[in-house]
């Protein structure tokens, strides 16, 4: 489990926190609406691709 730790610090340790909340903050919507969806009785008229969180693409992110 360190070894993983020092990786993740090692890519992801030069992080602004302001970054860092955005991060959060984007992951904590898209739980929101999962929890949302999986509420919802009536579905029809929605389709859940549009739901789906593909992640952070370092090659298609700006740094």
């Amino acid at each position: 489990f360190g070894l993983q730790m020092r990786e993740l610090d090692r890519d992801f340790g030069e992080l602004s926190e302001e970054v860092c909340r955005t991060i959060i903050n984007v992951m904590e919507m898209h739980h929101a609406l999962q929890v949302s969806w999986g509420n919802l009785k009536e579905k029809q008229d929605l389709d859940e691709r549009r739901l789906a969180f593909l992640g952070f693409d370092a090659a298609t992110e700006a740094r």
